[in-house]
C-alpha cells in the first residue's frame, strides 16, 4: 500500500513539474508567436534627380516671345550676377520696335531636368510633396522652364510609385549671357511623375523617373518631359 502511495505521489509531482515548466515557458512563447511591430511609414521626405528630355511649344508656330534690353542683374550663386530681361509673348512677325530680340518658338527642343523634392509621408502608401523643377535648353541661346507642383505621392508597390498634382510655371530664355527675369511669363497647368525603383538601401533609395508636365500661358502651352535618376530618402 505504501509503495502504490509513492508512486502515486512521485506521478503528481512529475506532472507538477511539467505544469510548472510550461507556465514559465508561456512568456517566451507569446512573444515569439506576437507579430514584431511594423513601423508607421510616417516622417519626412526629401530627395532630387537629374535627366534629359524635351521641351515642346505645341501651337506656337504663330507666337513668338520678345525680348526687352536688359533692364538689371539679378544675384545668381556664389556672389555672381547675371543681366536680366524683360519679356512677353507676342504675335510672330509682329513689329516690337522696344525689343531686343524677338524669338519664333520652335517645335520642341533638347534639354536637360533638374528636379527636387520635398514633404511628409502620412503613411506607408501616401505623401504629400513640393516638386520643383527645371528644364533648360542644352544650347547656349535657350528657353528654360521652371515648375513648381503640389502633388500628393502614391506607391501602388514598394518599388513603384505615382505621383500628380496642379503645377505653375515659369518661362525662360537665355540671350546673350542675360536671363527673362524670373517672374515675367508665368502660368498654371498640371504634373506628373512616374518612378520604378531600381535599388533600396534602407531609407535612402535609387529610382528611375519618368516626369511630364504641361503649363499653358497666354497663348501659349509649354510641355516639358524628361526621363531621370533620382535618389529619395524615406521613413521605413
Amino acid at each position: 500500500m505504501a509503495r502504490g502511495e509513492n508512486r502515486i505521489g512521485r506521478r503528481g509531482g512529475r506532472r507538477l513539474l511539467a505544469f510548472a515548466a510550461g507556465l514559465a515557458l508561456l512568456p517566451g512563447m507569446a512573444a515569439a508567436q506576437s507579430p514584431t511591430t511594423r513601423p508607421s511609414g510616417r516622417g519626412f521626405v526629401f530627395g532630387g534627380g537629374l535627366g534629359g528630355g524635351r521641351l515642346s511649344f505645341p501651337g506656337a508656330g504663330d507666337r513668338a516671345l520678345a525680348l526687352s534690353p536688359v533692364v538689371g542683374q539679378q544675384s545668381v550663386g556664389y556672389g555672381g550676377t547675371v543681366d536680366v530681361r524683360d519679356a512677353v509673348v507676342v504675335a510672330a512677325g509682329e513689329s516690337v520696335p522696344e525689343a531686343a530680340l524677338v524669338v519664333p518658338f520652335p517645335e520642341s527642343e533638347g534639354a536637360a531636368g533638374l528636379s527636387m523634392h520635398a514633404g511628409y509621408a502620412l503613411n506607408r502608401r501616401v505623401a504629400v510633396l513640393l516638386q520643383v523643377g527645371v528644364a533648360s535648353g542644352v544650347s547656349a541661346a535657350g528657353f528654360s522652364h521652371a515648375t513648381g507642383a503640389f502633388v500628393v505621392r502614391f506607391w501602388p508597390a514598394s518599388r513603384l510609385w505615382l505621383e500628380a498634382g496642379p503645377a505653375f510655371g515659369d518661362l525662360g530664355y537665355g540671350y546673350e549671357d542675360s536671363v527673362v527675369r524670373s517672374g515675367a511669363i508665368k502660368g498654371s497647368g498640371f504634373h506628373g511623375c512616374a518612378g520604378v525603383t531600381l535599388l533600396r538601401r534602407a531609407r535612402w533609395s535609387l529610382d528611375l523617373e519618368a516626369r511630364y508636365s504641361s503649363v499653358g500661358y497666354d497663348g501659349l502651352r509649354v510641355d516639358t518631359a524628361t526621363f531621370a535618376i533620382g535618389a529619395s530618402r524615406r521613413p521605413l
